[in-house]
Order: structure tokens, then C-alpha cells, then sequence
């Protein structure tokens, strides 16, 4: 796999990966998945009002779909 980061994400099944494989339950990244969907709770209903939110890097989805 090519180590430059702009070519790492785009292995074919990549986002499926991403999704399935690192935030699985049981994984550290789920269990800070777990705590930083708290957090982007919060701070969306705190700005109710801004009405738009941008998911920065957004890659598959995974923020902004929460």
C-alpha cells in the first residue's frame, strides 16, 4: 500500500473498512466513537440556530450521519 495519505483512502472497499472494521464494537476506535458522538450531541443542540453543519473530511459519512 502506498504510505502518502491522499492514496491510502482510496483502496477499493476502503470505506466499508473504515466503517465496519475500525469503529466495530469492541474497538478503541468505537469506544472513542462512543464518546465523541456525546460531544457533537451536544454541540448541536446548543446551535440549533446555525441551522448547517459542515463534517469536516468527511469521508464516508460516519460524523455527520450523527
Amino acid at each position: 500500500m502506498n504510505d502518502d495519505y491522499r492514496n491510502s483512502h482510496t483502496a477499493k472497499g476502503y470505506g466499508e473498512f473504515y466503517d465496519n472494521d475500525l469503529f466495530r464494537e469492541g474497538t478503541f476506535g468505537y469506544e472513542i466513537w462512543q464518546k465523541e458522538k456525546v460531544i457533537l450531541e451536544d454541540i448541536a443542540t446548543r446551535h440549533t440556530n446555525a441551522g448547517r453543519y459542515l463534517d469536516f473530511a468527511c469521508g464516508t459519512g460516519r460524523v455527520l450521519s450523527a
